[in-house]
């Protein structure tokens, strides 16, 4: 569901109506976003603000004459700009939001706009776009998981994963979330979904535990949906009432404060927690938990999608299409600006230091889009972060996540006794979460027996990801746990089940290099206190990207509407709106972008951050 929004004015902002194409479809994460960011805006003395706007924004860089081949083809209304003197945007890490930058500058080329990304990874771009394809035996097209994103739900939040699907020319297949008779399987019960919604008891699986008053998805809502439907009336109102609260986890919030002064036991939100989600993960932000509610509040008719051949094909396609330089095996060291040529003034360019280089690589903008877990180990001391940055970077929470396929000889769960033809079975066993394949269905789109027998998140992902260490008695253990639990859930033999085993993978997000945590999932209090700081520039030249920087956390779109938002910044640092209007024609608005006023005081902002930095207080 979407709404639009009358926008708050921020005292002494530029109240002259915004004459830009808007967003029509606005989700209701994205207008909470924006109204965290006028909130965080409020918290600043009236001298600071004022400071702010009396900061002069330099003037854009002056055309210069070059000589150039014929110019490429661009909209009319654009045509006859001259060129001016290079812009050049380093861009750290080729997953969705790098890739995306760069395809957006490449729309720049005839206005001077370059690019260069350096990638730590020397095999492959894509970041959490990450396919594994088996290769023991008789492999087919369809033996094949994703280790990263896998799905696609069709709602209007997503429209622009979809249009770059089309972009680079891939057509994505139906994808299956649940059918009648996938396998709920707890408390040693076994139980297929239809049954259980068919059952009167709140209790099917016999827990035993007191105090349930209705089935687990009621009672979960019945805390949440008041919250829903006011933000659903009316946002801005029911977004100060929300916020009453963001400093509450979902467990918190249950037990302590409650709907109505309706509390839950412990036990009861422990009930709903296993049911609902993963182990531990009502701890994130009760925030959280309302937003992901709204987002995806668009009735039982959503069509889901997935990539035949796997998601990092869609990577793949954004990179062979780049015109810039893209650099694999390029691990950054250190970030810095650099020094400016008069005392006094705002450096005008950075530095990137990368392994195994002499030099120092010059930018005049760096987009980082690394996780903040890898970007921790990155040396900025170089940028002067501000200590609330640097808390940012720090502390929010990124979940855990691990996946484990097994290629198996032929495609078991599909036979007569068991019949599972996609979609996902659950258990409260440690393997928690089965998907089954929406490809090869039946045979279809050739030979493949491989799926997903274990995804977890959470504390359930940190237990398995301990025994994830290849070629060790660690590593077998688990996936004999799994193969144990496979068996009980469809009523298999271990050991039919173990003679059919080809191959398997294992992957634990926490524990790669280039990740080191699977996607952020915000605390109580990190989203109103601390996401305006990663959703802003530092010292007008240095940019984040990635999804944990969007409101859209876990998804291919919140790295895409953040690589869009940088690339957003760098125009409005030049004054070239006559280029924000080009990117918005040519890729769509981006429902997480504010209004002129606001952006540019937070590129004001952005340069007071700087005020006691050596290069201000030489």
């Amino acid at each position: 569901m979407f709404l639009s929004l009358d926008r708050p004015q921020l005292p002494g902002a530029d109240t002259t109506p915004d004459t830009n194409p808007t967003v029509q479809l606005d989700s209701y994460r994205s207008a909470h976003a924006r109204s965290i960011i006028r909130q965080y805006l409020t918290t600043f003395p009236a001298a600071t603000l004022e400071k702010a706007r009396s900061v002069p924004t330099p003037a854009p860089t002056p055309p210069q004459a070059r000589s150039t081949p014929t110019p490429p083809q661009v909209h009319a209304a654009f045509a006859e700009r001259p060129a001016v003197v290079p812009v050049k945007v380093g861009i750290i890490g080729a997953g969705a939001a790098g890739l995306y930058a760069a395809m957006i500058l490449d729309t720049l080329r005839d206005e001077g706009f370059e690019y260069e990304i350096l990638e730590a990874d020397p095999e492959r771009v894509g970041g959490r776009m990450y396919t594994h394809h088996f290769e023991k035996g008789a492999a087919g097209p369809n033996d094949y998981y994703d280790i990263g994103a896998m799905r696609f739900p069709k709602i209007p939040f997503m429209d622009k994963t979809f249009e770059l699907f089309g972009r680079v020319g891939i057509t994505p297949i139906p994808y299956v979330m649940s059918i009648p008779q996938n396998i709920r399987y707890y408390n040693e019960k076994g139980l297929t979904v239809q049954a259980v919604k068919d059952s009167e008891s709140f209790d099917p699986f016999g827990t035993g535990v007191d105090g349930l008053t209705a089935k687990a998805d009621t009672m979960a809502d019945d805390q949440l949906g008041v919250f829903k439907a006011a933000l659903i009336e009316d946002f801005p109102s029911g977004w100060k009432k929300l916020m009453e609260y963001d400093s509450y986890s979902t467990r918190d919030y249950m037990m302590h404060m409650g709907t109505d002064g309706v509390r839950y036991p412990d036990k009861v939100v422990d009930f709903l927690e296993t049911f609902e989600t993963a182990s531990n993960l009502y701890d994130q932000a009760v925030t959280e938990s309302v937003m992901d509610s709204l987002d995806f509040d668009y009735g039982p008719d959503v069509d889901w999608f997935c990539i035949q051949g796997g998601a990092q094909q869609v990577a793949e396609r954004m990179a062979e299409g780049l015109k810039g330089s893209l650099l694999l095996g390029k691990r950054v060291k250190a970030i810095a600006f650099d020094k400016p040529s008069v005392p006094g003034t705002l450096p005008n360019t950075m530095s990137v230091t990368v392994a195994n280089e002499e030099q120092p690589r010059t930018y005049d903008h760096v987009i980082t889009t690394v996780p903040f877990g890898c970007l921790r180990m990155i040396d900025t001391t170089g940028c002067y972060l501000p200590w609330n940055l640097q808390t940012a970077m720090r502390t929010l929470h990124y979940d855990c996540a691990t996946k484990v396929a097994i290629q198996f000889s032929r495609r078991w769960w599909e036979e007569e006794d068991v019949q599972q033809y996609g979609g996902v079975s659950s258990t409260d066993r440690p393997t928690r979460t089965v998907v089954y394949p929406s490809y090869g269905i039946r045979g279809q789109g050739g030979a493949g027996a491989s799926m997903i027998v274990s995804y977890t998140w959470a504390q359930d992902a940190a237990r398995f990801g301990a025994l994830i260490q290849p070629g060790t008695e660690a590593e077998r253990r688990l996936i004999d746990q799994i193969l144990a639990d496979l068996a009980v859930m469809h009523n298999k033999s271990q050991e039919d089940l173990e003679n059919m085993m080809v191959d398997y993978h294992a992957f634990d997000w926490y524990n790669h290099e280039n990740s080191a945590g699977a996607y952020a999932m915000f605390g109580p209090g990190q989203f109103a206190n601390l996401f305006p700081e990663v959703s802003s520039p530092h010292g007008r030249l240095l940019h984040f990207a990635g999804e944990a920087t969007s409101v859209h956390h876990a998804w291919i779109v919140g790295a895409l509407n953040s690589a869009y938002r940088s690339v957003h910044q760098i125009l409005h640092h030049y004054k070239r709106e006559d280029l924000v209007a080009r990117i918005r024609q040519e890729f769509g608005a981006v429902d997480e972008i504010d209004d002129p006023a606001f952006e540019h005081l937070q590129l004001k902002l952005a340069k007071l951050s700087f005020q006691s930095t050596p290069f201000m207080t030489a």
